[in-house]
């Protein structure tokens, strides 16, 4: 079974659950949204229209996100490396084995190994999330 089959619409349920599921090779199950987002971003399908079609000098990557603050960054939330902003959330959802994942807009110039922080503001707290960049 392939990720690409998946296109039943949301429910709701154990999005874990459905995720192993899933990956087991299960077809016979309706799948929630939070497990559809979890699995589109592991594969780094884009949804928007700015993740299709991104703005010049910028790239859309897959972001592993450290789990230690419980905290999905909210879409729009900033990336920086160092003290400069090179780019933007553009999704984040809690994956089965992988644990907090994101797709992002980054700066082209940023290199594969930099070190990334997420600043997540959520109902005015901010929290800081180091996150490491795979190109897709």
């Amino acid at each position: 079974m392939s990720y690409d089959d998946i296109d039943q619409p949301p429910h709701f349920g154990n999005p874990f659950a459905e995720q192993r599921a899933l990956a087991a090779g299960r077809t016979d199950i309706p799948i929630g949204q939070w497990a559809y987002d979890a699995l589109r971003i592991e594969r780094g399908t884009p949804k928007t229209d700015a993740e299709k079609q991104p703005p010049k000098g910028q790239h859309l990557v897959f972001l592993h996100l450290d789990g230690t603050e419980q905290e999905l960054p909210p879409p729009g939330s900033s990336i920086f490396t160092e003290a400069d902003q090179i780019g933007t959330v553009t999704s984040s959802a809690w994956h089965y084995e992988l644990g907090p994942i994101a797709l992002a807009l980054i700066a082209d110039e940023i290199p594969e190994t930099a070190p990334l922080i997420v600043h997540a503001e959520t109902d005015g707290h901010l929290t800081l999330i180091a996150a490491s960049q795979t190109a897709i």
